[in-house]
Order: structure tokens, then sequence, then C-alpha cells
């Protein structure tokens, strides 16, 4: 409930925390600081040619299922799948080093947000430092500065599986080196240590 929410993050401003989040939304909402989501670039980290599928998803269910599995029976009508939903932190589940052999053994990353998130997650800016194609159902990801419709597609419902296979059939547009810096887990602490 919102007031439990707004009663919380009083108590810890109270305390002389300043706080921020990831959500434009609740930055608004609870009058924080907006910072978007952040990623560590994984150096080692090499683009793959040969993959073992075409999409790929993990995560837990988180009321997503449903969703999920529409997700997975219509890409599996123009390619192959690897979709694996837990009730578990996935990453953990599998451990984060092979999270990220099958992230990179996929042509698309796929996600799907949970009703009423409009924070950038974690999965697309994997998309992003990976050079992966990415589909999610995040409708605001096209306000961000690293969208190009060549290399992420907002699905729905009504997604005609030839409108994903036109996406699929489009070049990777790579984006600029000073955009995804942005991202980067160095940009963040440079923008907490001169709060």
């Amino acid at each position: 409930n919102i007031n439990k929410i707004s009663s919380i993050v009083e108590y810890i401003r109270a305390l002389g925390f300043k706080m921020a989040t990831f959500d434009k939304n609740d930055s608004i909402s609870y009058n924080m600081s907006f910072f978007p989501q952040f990623y560590r670039e994984y150096k080692e980290e090499l683009e793959t040619i040969n993959y073992k599928q075409d999409f790929f998803f993990c995560g837990r269910d988180k009321g997503r299922k449903e969703f999920i599995n529409r997700m997975k029976e219509k890409l599996s009508q123009i390619g192959t799948c690897k979709f694996i939903i837990t009730n578990t932190i996935s990453q953990d589940a599998m451990g984060y080093n092979k999270y990220i052999e099958e992230l990179k053994n996929s042509r698309v990353v796929c996600e799907a947000v949970q009703t009423g998130q409009e924070g950038l997650t974690v999965r697309a800016l994997e998309a992003l430092f990976l050079k992966k194609k990415l589909i999610t159902n995040n409708v605001r990801i096209k306000e961000y500065d690293f969208f190009h419709p060549n290399n992420i597609f907002v699905i729905s419902e009504d997604t005609d599986v030839l409108t994903v296979q036109d996406f699929l059939d489009r070049p990777y547009t790579d984006v600029d080196k000073d955009i995804i810096k942005n991202y980067d887990v160095y940009h963040l602490l440079n923008y907490l240590s001169n709060l």
C-alpha cells in the first residue's frame, strides 16, 4: 500500500539518508532522485556467432507465467526458445556465469516486466552491453536514449509473428559507447559521490 511505503520512505529520509530509484514514477511519488538501472560490464564477454537458441528468457514467475508462456508459444512459431521460469532468483539458481553463457548463446533476450513496473530492468542492460536484440513488454523502453527499433521490439498480446520476424531479419545497430557508459556502474558511483 502506498501510504505504508511513503511512511517507510519518510522514516529513512528522516535518518539522513538520500534515496534514489530506477523507476521514474516512484521518483515522483516518493520524492526521490531518479537514476536509471545500471550494469557491470563483463570485459571477457565476446559476441557469439553460433547460437544454441533464438529466444532466451530466465526469470521468476512473479505473476507473469501466463504472459511468458504465451510469448514463448508465439515466438516458437519462428524460432527455437529456451524459457526458464523458476520460483527462486533464477540467475542464482543456475549461477550467474551459467546464466550469462545461456544469454550469450541466444540471438534474442526476452523479458516480461510486471504490471505497473516502468523502470528499466537489468535484462534490458544485459542485452545492451552484450549487443543482443531484446523483446520486451515494457512500452516505456522507447523513451531511453539507447532505444533503436532494430535492436528492441515491444511485444504485446496482439503482436503478429510476421512483425517479430521482420524485427529479427533487421541487422543489429550498434549503440554509441557514450550512451552505453551512462548505464555502467562506474557512472552510478560518480553520480552518487556528487549527491
